[in-house]
Formats: C-alpha cells, sequence, structure tokens
C-alpha cells in the first residue's frame, strides 16, 4: 500500500485527510532553546511519536496541534503536541503526542533538553543539552533535536583558557541513531560542530582569521563555534531530512544546535530546523534563536472502493 508523509508547522487546528488509514504515526519535535546571553549552551526539543497501536484517529477527523515556537535569546523553546480530541496537551498516548521545548542555559550551567520523561508518547527521546562553560568568557554550544533514533547530541564545551575558541554545535538525531556531541575548542580554534547521525556535515570552527562555518543542509549537524580576540560569531547548525514530504518533496528532520560564540560582544548561532537550540554568547552579547518544532504524519493510504462495473446480474 502506498503511504503519506505531511509536516504541520503552523496552526492550531488540522483536518485529518479523507484518504487517512492504519498504520499511521504522528511524530512531534519541540522547540529548541535561544542562545544563552552568559556563555553557556541551552536545550533542544524532545522527540516523541504515537501509532495507530496508542490511539484512534480518523479519516476527516479534526485534530489539535500546537508547534513550540524556538526561542528567541534567553527564552525556552515550545511545546509541540498533538491531541485528538481535546485543545490542550494530552496527557496520555491514548489523546496524543507531545514533545517539551527545550530550556536556556543560566550562567555558567548548561540548558537542559526538553525531557523524555515530560512528554508523551509510546516512542520518546530527549533533545541534547547545551554544553556547560567554567571560568571562560567563551560560549558553549547548543544541543541538537531529539529524533527517531535517539537523543539529540549534547553541545560543545569552550576551551578550558580565556578568550580563545568556542564550543561546537551537537547534531540532531537521525532516523535510526542518537545526535553527536559538538567538539571542544581550542587555543587557536573554535570547537568543531557536530557530524550528524549519518557521519558527516558538521561545521568548522572558526580561527583567529577564518570564519566558522555551519552545518551542510540535510545532515541536521552542528555549527562550528567563533573565535575570541577578533569577536568571530558562531554558525548556524543544520536543518536535518529525516522524513519527505510527499506533496513537495520538501525533507525535514531534527537539527544541530549553533556553535558559540566567543571574545566580548560575539554571538552563539542558531539552532537547526527542527528543535536545535541557540549557542551561548559571550558575557554581555546578544544570543541567538533555536529552531521551532515540528509534527510529521504517515499514514497508508486508503484503498478506493470497490466498483460494481461489471458485476451487474444478468437477466435471461
Amino acid at each position: 500500500m502506498a503511504t503519506k508523509t505531511i509536516f504541520l508547522t503552523a496552526g492550531t487546528s488540522y483536518v485529518i485527510p479523507s484518504d487517512w488509514s492504519a498504520p499511521w504515526s504522528v511524530e512531534v519535535i519541540g522547540g529548541g532553546a535561544g542562545g544563552n546571553t552568559a556563555r553557556a549552551g541551552s536545550g533542544a526539543g524532545a522527540y516523541a511519536k504515537i501509532t495507530n497501536a496508542d490511539a484512534t484517529i480518523t479519516a476527516s477527523q479534526t485534530v489539535y496541534t500546537a508547534i513550540g515556537a524556538g526561542g528567541a535569546t534567553g527564552v525556552n523553546g515550545g511545546d509541540t503536541w498533538l491531541n485528538r480530541t481535546t485543545n490542550a496537551a494530552p496527557a496520555t498516548v491514548a489523546n496524543g503526542a507531545l514533545a517539551k521545548g527545550g530550556t536556556v542555559g543560566s550562567g555558567t550551567t548548561a540548558g537542559a533538553g526538553g525531557t523524555a520523561a515530560s512528554s508523551v508518547g509510546s516512542t520518546k527521546f530527549s533533545g541534547g543539552t547545551g554544553g556547560a562553560v567554567s571560568g571562560t568568557s567563551n560560549g558553549a554550544g547548543g544541543g541538537g533535536a531529539g529524533g527517531p533514533g535517539g537523543a539529540g547530541g549534547t553541545g560543545g564545551v569552550p576551551s578550558a583558557t580565556s578568550s580563545t575558541g568556542g564550543g561546537g554545535g551537537g547534531s540532531g538525531a537521525g532516523l535510526s541513531a542518537a545526535g553527536n556531541t559538538g567538539g571542544t575548542g581550542s587555543a587557536t580554534q573554535g570547537g568543531n560542530g557536530a557530524n550528524g547521525a549519518s557521519g558527516t556535515g558538521g561545521g568548522t570552527g572558526a580561527t583567529a582569521s577564518v570564519a566558522a562555518t555551519a552545518g551542510t543542509a540535510g545532515t541536521g549537524a552542528g555549527g562550528g563555534a567563533g573565535f575570541a580576540t577578533t569577536n568571530i560569531n558562531g554558525a548556524n547548525g543544520a536543518t536535518g531530512s529525516i522524513w519527505t514530504q510527499t506533496s513537495d518533496s520538501a525533507t525535514a528532520g531534527s537539527g544541530g544546535g549553533g556553535g558559540g560564540g566567543a571574545g566580548s560582544g560575539s554571538i552563539g548561532g542558531s539552532g537547526g530546523l527542527y528543535g536545535g537550540a541557540g549557542g551561548g554568547s559571550s558575557t554581555g552579547a546578544g544570543g541567538n534563536t533555536g529552531g521551532q518544532g515540528i509534527i510529521v504524519l504517515t499514514y497508508t493510504v486508503s484503498a478506493p472502493a470497490p466498483s460494481n462495473t461489471g458485476n451487474m446480474l444478468m437477466m435471461f
């Protein structure tokens, strides 16, 4: 039987397609937290999933939805959910799926990813935690979003020495593998962004004269970290490509966190779509945004009604 995949990235309700039938699944990713302005990396959105074994959703039914916003600077990511009966976050898998948003880092303490324990689904994984910092003035990497393959990757930590390389962004989880941890900054270079779950795509950390690079599109990889003294910013995390939408072949997947900023006045990169967290910034600088959440519906196309042509009773 043929299947279809649909992305929901906005709206508060949705009418299930008329050709919907089982087996089906609903997958959700929470929003990533925005960059912390006090150096520590922020946390990414969790992942959750339900199937027709958990709940009943029928063709042409109206369901209720919330798409977790990616956090602005210093703001937590929003929760993403689908409830089959009520315009409220579901409490059980019989009612729907919920993925928690990530939280902003606080000072030198890393922001937590949205937790599996607080999410709702028969399958669920936590978002990646941001990188922590100590006495350094550098920014740490944001976490990568959870996905079908496991938890999101943790943001990288900055160099232990003051005013050098920040920490690279963690990567989002893939279809069958968890995310990876961002690279550690050094005295000469910002940490590299984590490769995506497929093993490629992480951005390169900056040096004193070369800017950091973003994660490669389609990998869910982390962005490279910035560098101090020349105030080079962290780069953005990448959008993943776990799913392909049937109507237009657009791809989506869990995203990587941005690399951390480094040095006075520099900022962290933005979290990748969907659910990646923003990287931490140097003290007093602005942060960057987290990636928003998404709902992914995958279902079996119902068989057409049988035709009566050729079945007429012959009279003699």
